[in-house]
């Protein structure tokens, strides 16, 4: 794809994005997308069918982004939930706010975890065998959904409120806390102190 190709789609993801801001999926129409990105409609039809499926392109690349940050250190024992990686999403998150937010409210959060956890599942059983973990099918499936929809949850919650009050490494060492040490580390070590 030539320079130009990328620059409309930039331009056209950013415009449908925006529009997410005010209107449902279900309301946007190319006509509206191509209006605020003064782009024509037969440009746009060079990239995308239509919204939605121009939408789950946006959705899959940003979790494509997100799982990069995993390819790193999937054959480490526990790397996948190493502070160092939590950071890195944290970072990855706020890097993309506007983005992330917009798809958690588009997609809803349940759904949007569904996608990530799809994506990520056999990769962190794999790891988990690799160290010598073994559990039901069942347990590790609703471990995974537990410590992805939390993580999720925190981050987003971090973003919408507290974004410039707590750093993102605060967050990871907050979720890390949380994840291995449960109520009573996280009582103990306040997420605002640095």
């Amino acid at each position: 794809m030539d320079q130009r190709s990328r620059m409309s789609k930039t331009l056209l993801d950013d415009a449908l994005i925006q529009i997410l801001h005010d209107k449902p999926l279900d309301n946007v129409t190319v006509r509206g997308i191509c209006e605020l990105a003064e782009i024509s409609r037969s440009t746009y039809y060079k990239h995308y069918q239509n919204p939605l499926e121009q939408y789950d392109g946006i959705v899959n690349r940003y979790i494509g982004g997100c799982l990069k940050i995993f390819a790193d250190v999937v054959n480490e024992p526990f790397a996948m939930q190493s502070y160092e990686c939590v950071r890195d999403v944290c970072l990855y998150h706020q890097k993309s706010k506007d983005l992330f937010l917009t798809i958690l409210k588009t997609t809803g959060e349940e759904q949007y975890m569904e996608r990530v956890i799809e994506t990520v599942l056999d990769t962190s059983k794999k790891q988990l065998k690799q160290i010598g973990y073994t559990m039901s099918e069942k347990n590790f499936e609703y471990l995974y959904v537990y410590l992805s929809a939390s993580t999720t949850a925190v981050i987003a919650h971090w973003l919408s409120n507290d974004e410039y009050a707590i750093s993102a490494d605060q967050v990871a060492r907050f979720i890390i806390n949380m994840d291995y040490g449960g109520l009573g580390k996280v009582t103990k070590d306040d997420v605002t102190a640095h």
